[in-house]
Protein backbone atom coordinates (compact mmCIF):
# COMPACT_ATOMS: atom_id res chain seq x y z
CA UNK A 1 0.00 0.00 0.00
CA UNK A 2 1.58 3.43 -1.23
CA UNK A 3 0.88 6.62 1.58
CA UNK A 4 0.98 9.72 -0.50
CA UNK A 5 2.63 12.21 1.38
CA UNK A 6 3.04 14.89 -1.64
CA UNK A 7 1.67 15.34 -5.16
CA UNK A 8 4.06 16.24 -8.28
CA UNK A 9 4.46 19.73 -8.90
CA UNK A 10 6.59 22.12 -11.73
CA UNK A 11 9.88 23.23 -10.38
CA UNK A 12 11.84 26.76 -11.97
CA UNK A 13 14.87 27.46 -11.49
CA UNK A 14 16.68 30.86 -12.31
CA UNK A 15 19.39 30.89 -14.70
CA UNK A 16 22.79 30.69 -13.30
CA UNK A 17 24.08 34.46 -12.51
CA UNK A 18 26.44 34.37 -15.02
CA UNK A 19 24.71 32.60 -17.78
CA UNK A 20 24.73 33.04 -21.47
CA UNK A 21 22.62 32.36 -24.17
CA UNK A 22 25.65 30.59 -26.16
CA UNK A 23 26.04 27.90 -22.98
CA UNK A 24 22.27 27.27 -23.23
CA UNK A 25 22.37 23.51 -24.31
CA UNK A 26 24.20 23.21 -20.79
CA UNK A 27 21.62 23.99 -18.57
CA UNK A 28 18.33 24.00 -20.41
CA UNK A 29 16.95 20.81 -19.50
CA UNK A 30 17.03 21.56 -15.86
CA UNK A 31 15.46 25.29 -16.16
CA UNK A 32 12.14 23.72 -15.78
CA UNK A 33 11.11 20.12 -14.37
CA UNK A 34 8.07 18.18 -12.95
CA UNK A 35 9.35 16.81 -9.18
CA UNK A 36 6.74 13.99 -9.31
CA UNK A 37 5.13 12.78 -6.46
CA UNK A 38 6.69 11.69 -2.95
CA UNK A 39 4.76 8.51 -1.19
CA UNK A 40 5.85 6.01 1.57
CA UNK A 41 5.27 2.21 0.73
CA UNK A 42 3.84 0.46 3.30
CA UNK A 43 5.67 -3.33 3.12
CA UNK A 44 3.72 -6.59 5.07
CA UNK A 45 6.32 -9.21 5.85
CA UNK A 46 8.67 -8.03 3.46
CA UNK A 47 12.51 -9.96 2.90
CA UNK A 48 15.38 -7.77 2.51
CA UNK A 49 18.58 -9.58 1.03
CA UNK A 50 21.63 -6.88 0.56
CA UNK A 51 19.62 -4.17 -1.23
CA UNK A 52 17.01 -6.25 -2.54
CA UNK A 53 13.43 -5.94 -1.19
CA UNK A 54 11.01 -8.59 -1.89
CA UNK A 55 7.24 -8.46 -1.29
CA UNK A 56 6.16 -11.91 -0.31
CA UNK A 57 7.93 -13.73 -3.29
CA UNK A 58 7.82 -10.95 -5.68
CA UNK A 59 10.43 -8.50 -6.38
CA UNK A 60 10.00 -5.04 -5.32
CA UNK A 61 11.95 -2.97 -8.30
CA UNK A 62 11.02 0.74 -7.55
CA UNK A 63 12.75 -0.02 -4.12
CA UNK A 64 15.76 -1.52 -4.74
CA UNK A 65 18.44 -0.53 -7.14
CA UNK A 66 17.95 2.70 -8.39
CA UNK A 67 19.23 0.97 -12.01
CA UNK A 68 17.32 -1.25 -14.28
CA UNK A 69 17.40 -4.87 -12.60
CA UNK A 70 18.57 -7.33 -15.26
CA UNK A 71 16.81 -10.63 -15.27
CA UNK A 72 20.52 -12.61 -14.20
CA UNK A 73 19.99 -10.01 -10.91
CA UNK A 74 16.64 -11.06 -10.73
CA UNK A 75 17.52 -14.84 -10.59
CA UNK A 76 20.54 -14.43 -8.16
CA UNK A 77 18.07 -12.36 -5.87
CA UNK A 78 16.11 -14.76 -5.39
CA UNK A 79 18.40 -18.06 -4.67
CA UNK A 80 19.55 -15.83 -1.89
CA UNK A 81 15.83 -15.11 -0.40
CA UNK A 82 15.96 -18.77 -0.79
CA UNK A 83 18.76 -20.04 0.89
CA UNK A 84 20.18 -17.24 2.99
CA UNK A 85 19.53 -18.07 6.80
CA UNK A 86 16.61 -16.14 7.81
CA UNK A 87 16.08 -13.21 10.53
CA UNK A 88 12.75 -11.97 11.64
CA UNK A 89 12.10 -8.24 12.97
CA UNK A 90 8.95 -6.50 13.72
CA UNK A 91 9.54 -2.78 11.86
CA UNK A 92 12.25 -0.82 9.99
CA UNK A 93 12.93 1.55 7.61
CA UNK A 94 14.12 1.17 4.10
CA UNK A 95 16.35 3.52 2.03
CA UNK A 96 18.71 2.41 0.06
CA UNK A 97 20.20 1.26 -3.05
CA UNK A 98 23.82 0.20 -5.08
CA UNK A 99 24.89 4.30 -4.50
CA UNK A 100 24.02 4.94 -1.31
CA UNK A 101 27.03 5.00 0.45
CA UNK A 102 28.78 7.77 -2.19
CA UNK A 103 28.71 10.79 -0.18
CA UNK A 104 27.29 12.73 -2.80
CA UNK A 105 24.15 9.95 -2.91
CA UNK A 106 24.50 9.53 1.32
CA UNK A 107 23.40 13.41 2.08
CA UNK A 108 20.92 13.88 -0.86
CA UNK A 109 19.74 10.81 -1.76
CA UNK A 110 19.41 8.86 1.54
CA UNK A 111 18.98 11.14 4.40
CA UNK A 112 16.01 13.04 2.82
CA UNK A 113 14.36 9.65 2.31
CA UNK A 114 14.91 8.66 5.90
CA UNK A 115 14.06 11.74 7.08
CA UNK A 116 10.71 11.74 4.97
CA UNK A 117 9.35 8.42 6.70
CA UNK A 118 10.22 10.09 10.43
CA UNK A 119 8.17 12.87 9.60
CA UNK A 120 5.63 10.78 8.49
CA UNK A 121 5.52 9.33 12.17
CA UNK A 122 7.17 6.41 11.15
CA UNK A 123 10.07 6.26 14.06
CA UNK A 124 11.23 3.10 13.22
CA UNK A 125 15.06 1.90 12.95
CA UNK A 126 16.59 2.25 9.86
CA UNK A 127 18.34 -1.05 8.12
CA UNK A 128 22.20 -0.77 7.48
CA UNK A 129 24.53 -3.39 6.03
CA UNK A 130 26.72 -4.20 9.24
CA UNK A 131 30.13 -2.41 7.21
CA UNK A 132 27.75 1.34 6.94
CA UNK A 133 29.95 2.77 9.75
CA UNK A 134 32.86 2.52 8.05
CA UNK A 135 32.35 5.19 6.12
CA UNK A 136 33.50 8.47 7.71
CA UNK A 137 30.41 10.43 7.56
CA UNK A 138 27.62 7.64 9.09
CA UNK A 139 28.43 8.20 12.75
CA UNK A 140 27.37 11.91 12.80
CA UNK A 141 24.70 11.53 10.07
CA UNK A 142 22.74 9.13 12.53
CA UNK A 143 23.85 11.39 15.46
CA UNK A 144 22.21 14.58 13.62
CA UNK A 145 19.30 13.08 12.08
CA UNK A 146 18.37 10.88 15.14
CA UNK A 147 18.76 7.39 13.59
CA UNK A 148 18.61 4.44 15.19
CA UNK A 149 20.02 2.01 12.74
CA UNK A 150 19.12 -1.73 12.52
CA UNK A 151 22.40 -3.42 11.35
CA UNK A 152 22.07 -6.49 9.27
CA UNK A 153 24.83 -8.82 7.85
CA UNK A 154 25.19 -9.16 3.58
CA UNK A 155 24.90 -12.94 4.06
CA UNK A 156 21.42 -12.97 5.58
CA UNK A 157 17.58 -12.48 4.88
CA UNK A 158 15.94 -10.17 6.83
CA UNK A 159 11.78 -10.31 7.19
CA UNK A 160 10.44 -7.56 8.68
CA UNK A 161 6.82 -7.80 9.51
CA UNK A 162 6.20 -3.85 8.72
CA UNK A 163 8.55 -2.14 6.44
CA UNK A 164 8.29 1.47 5.21
CA UNK A 165 10.45 2.42 2.34
CA UNK A 166 10.31 6.06 0.80
CA UNK A 167 10.00 6.66 -2.67
CA UNK A 168 13.21 7.21 -4.38
CA UNK A 169 14.17 10.42 -5.35
CA UNK A 170 14.69 11.79 -8.56
CA UNK A 171 18.13 11.57 -9.31
CA UNK A 172 19.83 14.87 -8.96
CA UNK A 173 16.72 16.65 -9.16
CA UNK A 174 16.30 18.13 -5.52
CA UNK A 175 13.14 18.93 -4.01
CA UNK A 176 14.30 22.04 -1.83
CA UNK A 177 12.08 20.98 1.35
CA UNK A 178 13.72 17.85 1.29
CA UNK A 179 17.26 19.27 0.92
CA UNK A 180 16.82 22.01 3.11
CA UNK A 181 15.83 19.64 5.94
CA UNK A 182 18.89 17.81 5.52
CA UNK A 183 20.90 20.69 6.37
CA UNK A 184 19.20 22.45 9.42
CA UNK A 185 19.48 18.93 10.88
CA UNK A 186 23.16 19.32 10.67
CA UNK A 187 23.34 22.59 11.42
CA UNK A 188 20.85 21.78 15.10
CA UNK A 189 23.40 19.00 15.42
CA UNK A 190 26.32 21.48 14.95
CA UNK A 191 25.37 24.43 16.62
CA UNK A 192 28.35 26.24 15.69
CA UNK A 193 29.14 30.14 17.24
CA UNK A 194 27.27 32.49 14.87
CA UNK A 195 29.74 35.25 15.82
CA UNK A 196 32.47 33.23 13.73
CA UNK A 197 34.02 35.07 10.46
CA UNK A 198 31.82 33.39 7.45
CA UNK A 199 34.46 35.22 4.46
CA UNK A 200 37.09 31.81 3.36
CA UNK A 201 37.54 31.50 0.15
CA UNK A 202 37.96 27.33 -0.85
CA UNK A 203 39.03 25.62 -3.83
CA UNK A 204 38.68 22.03 -3.53
CA UNK A 205 41.32 20.01 -5.36
CA UNK A 206 40.40 16.19 -7.35
CA UNK A 207 43.95 15.79 -7.46
CA UNK A 208 43.88 12.63 -4.86
CA UNK A 209 40.62 11.22 -6.81
CA UNK A 210 42.86 10.61 -9.76
CA UNK A 211 39.77 11.13 -12.27
CA UNK A 212 37.71 14.40 -13.20
CA UNK A 213 40.82 16.24 -11.96
CA UNK A 214 42.03 19.93 -13.04
CA UNK A 215 45.15 19.18 -15.52
CA UNK A 216 46.37 22.43 -15.20
CA UNK A 217 45.89 22.83 -11.44
CA UNK A 218 49.49 24.79 -10.65
CA UNK A 219 48.19 27.17 -12.93
CA UNK A 220 44.68 27.61 -11.77
CA UNK A 221 46.17 27.78 -8.05
CA UNK A 222 48.23 31.30 -8.91
CA UNK A 223 44.91 32.39 -10.12
CA UNK A 224 42.99 31.46 -7.81
CA UNK A 225 45.92 32.71 -4.48
CA UNK A 226 45.47 36.38 -5.79
CA UNK A 227 41.41 36.21 -4.74
CA UNK A 228 42.65 34.89 -1.41
CA UNK A 229 41.44 31.15 -2.04
CA UNK A 230 42.86 28.29 0.01
CA UNK A 231 43.43 24.94 -1.95
CA UNK A 232 41.90 21.89 0.41
CA UNK A 233 41.81 18.18 0.00
CA UNK A 234 38.46 16.99 1.07
CA UNK A 235 39.95 13.62 1.57
CA UNK A 236 42.32 14.41 4.45
CA UNK A 237 39.62 16.21 6.35
CA UNK A 238 37.31 14.19 9.05
CA UNK A 239 33.64 14.65 8.20
CA UNK A 240 33.32 17.34 11.43
CA UNK A 241 35.93 19.49 9.89
CA UNK A 242 34.56 19.64 6.69
CA UNK A 243 31.47 20.88 8.05
CA UNK A 244 32.85 22.72 10.12
CA UNK A 245 35.43 24.49 6.61
CA UNK A 246 31.92 25.00 4.88
CA UNK A 247 30.11 26.29 7.65
CA UNK A 248 32.69 28.71 7.53
CA UNK A 249 33.15 30.08 3.61
CA UNK A 250 31.93 32.27 1.78
CA UNK A 251 32.86 30.80 -1.75
CA UNK A 252 33.18 27.29 -2.96
CA UNK A 253 35.26 26.62 -6.48
CA UNK A 254 35.62 22.87 -7.56
CA UNK A 255 34.94 20.86 -10.65
CA UNK A 256 32.32 18.10 -10.64
CA UNK A 257 32.75 15.85 -7.92
CA UNK A 258 31.44 14.66 -4.84
CA UNK A 259 32.99 17.73 -2.72
CA UNK A 260 30.82 20.60 -4.18
CA UNK A 261 28.55 18.19 -2.16
CA UNK A 262 29.86 20.40 1.10
CA UNK A 263 27.74 23.50 -0.11
CA UNK A 264 24.70 21.87 2.15
CA UNK A 265 26.86 23.09 4.88
CA UNK A 266 27.85 26.43 3.74
CA UNK A 267 25.93 29.85 5.11
CA UNK A 268 22.85 31.08 3.19
CA UNK A 269 23.37 32.98 0.18
CA UNK A 270 26.91 31.95 -0.37
CA UNK A 271 28.78 31.48 -3.89
CA UNK A 272 29.07 28.55 -5.59
CA UNK A 273 31.35 28.43 -9.02
CA UNK A 274 31.78 25.31 -10.90
CA UNK A 275 34.33 24.33 -13.03
CA UNK A 276 32.00 22.27 -15.46
CA UNK A 277 33.61 20.25 -18.75
CA UNK A 278 32.32 20.97 -22.01
CA UNK A 279 31.18 17.47 -22.22
CA UNK A 280 28.82 15.66 -24.63
CA UNK A 281 26.27 14.78 -21.54
CA UNK A 282 24.60 17.03 -19.74
CA UNK A 283 24.88 16.81 -15.68
CA UNK A 284 23.66 19.57 -14.04
CA UNK A 285 23.41 18.05 -10.18
CA UNK A 286 25.80 20.64 -8.52
CA UNK A 287 23.71 23.63 -10.16
CA UNK A 288 19.96 22.50 -8.95
CA UNK A 289 21.71 21.08 -5.40
CA UNK A 290 23.10 25.14 -5.36
CA UNK A 291 19.19 26.60 -6.58
CA UNK A 292 17.43 23.97 -4.09
CA UNK A 293 19.34 25.50 -1.34
CA UNK A 294 19.74 29.50 -2.22
CA UNK A 295 23.18 29.48 -3.02
CA UNK A 296 24.14 31.93 -5.63
CA UNK A 297 25.88 30.14 -8.91
CA UNK A 298 28.41 30.56 -11.42
CA UNK A 299 30.19 28.52 -13.70
CA UNK A 300 32.88 28.34 -16.21
CA UNK A 301 32.75 25.95 -19.63
CA UNK A 302 35.96 24.26 -19.97
CA UNK A 303 37.90 22.08 -22.50
CA UNK A 304 37.36 18.26 -21.07
CA UNK A 305 39.37 15.40 -22.47
CA UNK A 306 36.16 13.13 -22.54
CA UNK A 307 32.59 13.42 -23.90
CA UNK A 308 31.36 12.50 -21.13
CA UNK A 309 31.53 14.47 -17.88
CA UNK A 310 31.94 11.56 -15.09
CA UNK A 311 35.12 10.82 -16.58
CA UNK A 312 36.09 14.04 -17.97
CA UNK A 313 39.65 15.30 -16.58
CA UNK A 314 39.61 19.44 -17.23
CA UNK A 315 42.19 22.31 -18.31
CA UNK A 316 40.75 24.82 -17.00
CA UNK A 317 40.20 28.43 -18.73
CA UNK A 318 42.12 30.67 -16.29
CA UNK A 319 41.78 33.87 -18.33
CA UNK A 320 38.16 33.30 -18.56
CA UNK A 321 38.02 32.33 -14.79
CA UNK A 322 39.92 35.76 -13.59
CA UNK A 323 37.61 37.98 -15.40
CA UNK A 324 34.85 36.19 -13.46
CA UNK A 325 36.50 36.46 -9.88
CA UNK A 326 37.37 40.32 -10.59
CA UNK A 327 33.59 40.43 -11.15
CA UNK A 328 31.90 38.67 -8.60
CA UNK A 329 35.05 39.36 -5.63
CA UNK A 330 34.93 42.68 -3.72
CA UNK A 331 38.53 44.22 -3.81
Amino acid sequence: MNKLLKTSFKLTRRAPENFIMEEERHFLPDFEIIIRESHIRLFSNATVVQFFVFNKWSLATAYCLSRKITPKKKLKALIKRLTFKKRKIQEAIWALDQWSFGYFHWLTEVLPRILTAKESGYDYPVLFPKNANKNLYFDDSVSALEIEPHYFSLKERVQVKNLIAPSHLQPAQFDPEQIKQVRNSFRQYDALEQNVSKSKRIYISRTIAQRRYVRNETELERVLSRFGFETVFMEKLSFQEQRKLMSETAFLISNHGAGLTNMIFMPDNAIVIELKANADDINNCFFNLARALDHHYYYTINPGDNKLIQRANITVDVEKLNTLLTAIIPE
